[in-house]
């Protein structure tokens, strides 16, 4: 017996021989990244995005139990324009703010990596890169997170289909916004933070006025929402606004790269290319460039006044979650499904640097303002700080006790064999020796 994972969701199980189908399991809300059978054949574990481990009965496809908070895994990264705080959201839901300043770092000076236990002394400020807050109030993934120039509001999308706002220097929540029929995917805000942007599962972009509405924390919608432009025939996985609000450029599903008129709410453009799904989309800050990442594994280049394409680039080994451009439009950034970091330079289309280190996909790539630092997240639960110049991974930042949500109590019966699929997919560590009962056994569970 075979199994397979989806970016669809769903869980596949084959016979080997005939290579027939025997069921198609369904339950995920998100990409499903991993899957492990036990030794015995009757157990089967998936993993997702979506932040849960699943456990079935094989071959009959029957959900034992549902394993939630089992990630820290980072989907997306936000540096605000004047360095001070940088966003990330999480597989957990949460929304972590970092302390800066994540610009104007001395060339050349590489800092140490600080884990959590490390306390050792850098270059540069002894506090970057330390933990400021975590945002909680998700329900699921945070699939996209940005923050206003001055780093005040902080803005997320969800799962679990609302946006977020945050006051970052208090850590409170604003308001929520009903913002769409299914997971957001993508969320930008505009320089001056008076314009916000979502794109979404449901096939909607929507334009939102983050300073109106009810006080704070607030459940609010129709008074907030300016605009909803349809055009995708699918999700829409990314959006950017141009810096002075006035062009927002969405990427979806279809393949397709759209350009909107913020104050017409008319469709400019629609650029077609991609041969898959576009999950990341970037503007330069005169809004001359766009730039473009698909599951196709390419990176393409756009002139945005010709809506001509300039440049398609190959290097990535799997498809591109995320792209970033720095302000002046010289340097691209694109995150991968390989957990590489791809850096190009813009005028000669050629490949500056690989950059290695995440051991998982890259969710989100952002450039702070000068762009001497480039942040990325990974699924592996780290956010890397890079120097472009050198190539060198300046900071590796971890939150802690990424497992203490986890909440496996009251199975039971686990046996070896089942205990391996765990290890597998990480839901336990070889160290861990609780009984079965705490472990987690996974027949007689029934969620």
């Amino acid at each position: 017996m075979l199994a397979s994972s989806s970016l669809d969701g769903t869980v596949r199980l084959w016979e080997s021989e005939s290579e027939r189908p025997l069921a198609t399991l369904q339950g995920h809300t998100g990409p499903v990244n991993g899957v492990a059978l036990s030794m015995d054949g009757r157990l089967l574990a998936s993993s997702s995005e979506d932040g849960t481990l699943r456990l079935w009965e094989a071959p009959s496809g029957r959900l034992l139990a549902t394993l939630r908070g089992l990630s820290c895994g980072v989907c997306c990264v936000a540096v605000s324009t004047e360095g001070r705080l940088l966003a990330s959201g999480g597989v957990d839901g949460t929304v972590r703010l970092w302390e800066g300043p994540f610009a104007s770092l001395e060339p050349g000076a590489q800092l140490a990596e600080r884990g959590a236990e490390s306390g050792d002394s850098a270059p540069g400020p002894p506090t970057l890169g330390r933990l400021l807050a975590a945002l909680e109030g998700h329900s699921g993934l945070v699939f996209g997170v940005a923050l206003s120039a001055d780093g005040r509001l902080v803005a997320s999308g969800s799962v679990d289909g609302t946006v977020r706002l945050w006051d970052s220097s208090t850590g409170g929540p604003l308001a929520t916004l009903q913002a769409h029929t299914g997971a957001v995917w993508s969320v930008a805000l505009s320089t001056n933070g008076r314009l916000l942007a979502s794109g979404g599962l449901d096939g909607m972009v929507r334009l939102w006025d983050p300073r109106s509405g009810s006080s704070a924390g607030h459940r609010v919608s129709s008074e907030r929402l300016l605009a909803t432009m349809q055009g995708h025939s699918g999700p829409v996985h990314s959006v950017a606004l141009s810096a002075d609000a006035r062009l927002l450029a969405s990427g979806g599903g279809d393949g397709t790269v759209r350009l909107w008129e913020v104050s017409s709410e008319r469709l400019l453009a629609t650029m077609q290319g991609h041969s898959g799904p576009v999950h990341g989309v970037a503007l330069s800050a005169d809004a001359r460039l766009l730039a473009s990442g698909g599951w196709d594994g390419m990176v393409r280049l756009w002139e945005v006044s010709s809506e001509r394409l300039l440049a398609t680039l190959q290097g990535q080994t799997g498809g591109v979650r995320s792209v970033a451009l720095t302000a002046d439009g010289r340097l691209l950034a694109s995150g991968g499904q390989d957990g590489t970091l791809r850096l190009w330079d813009v005028v000669s289309r050629r490949l500056l640097a690989t950059l290695q280190g995440h051991a998982s996909p890259v969710g989100g790539v952002a450039f702070s303002a000068d762009g001497r630092l480039l942040a990325s997240g990974g699924l592996d639960g780290t956010v890397r700080l890079w120097e472009p110049g050198s190539g060198a991974c300046l900071r590796i930042l971890r939150s802690d006790r990424c497992y203490e949500r986890v909440d496996i109590s009251g199975l039971t019966g686990v046996n070896a064999a089942q205990r391996a699929a765990l290890l597998a997919l990480g839901a336990i560590e070889q160290h861990d020796h609780a009984d079965e009962a705490t472990a987690g056994g996974l027949l007689d569970a029934r969620q």
